[in-house]
Order: structure tokens, then sequence, then C-alpha cells
């Protein structure tokens, strides 16, 4: 098991529909704190100049939660 794989595991259901809702770009906008933390925690996500935006490890962990 990869370690972005492990790390979804961790994630409660309305952490994965935030990821998911941050990777699409027509409905992405900012997550409620306790969501956004967790996902900064995890490296899924950052944040540059204000604006929350997917990691590469991000990336990666979206396209496991869509296969």
């Amino acid at each position: 098991m990869c370690r972005t794989t492990a790390l979804i595991g961790r994630l409660s259901a309305d952490e994965r529909s935030a990821l998911i809702e941050l990777g699409d770009v027509r409905r992405a906008h900012r997550r409620p704190g306790a969501h956004a933390d967790a996902l900064l925690r995890f490296g899924f996500i950052e944040v540059v100049c204000g604006a929350q935006e997917l990691t590469n490890q991000g990336r990666r962990a979206l396209r496991l939660l869509r296969a």
C-alpha cells in the first residue's frame, strides 16, 4: 500500500468530499476549517496566496478516489 492510500484511509467521508470538490475547478472553493486542516496536515492541499490548491500528493489521492 502506498503512503497516499494509507492517508486517504484516515480521511473522514466529509474530508474526502472536500478533496474531490477542490479537484473540480468548476466548484472549487474554500473548505470549512476542519476539513482544510486535515487536508493540509496530510499534505493534500497547500495555501498559495490565500487560495487552497492541491499538491502533487493531493492530485494522486484524487485520482485514487475517483478510480
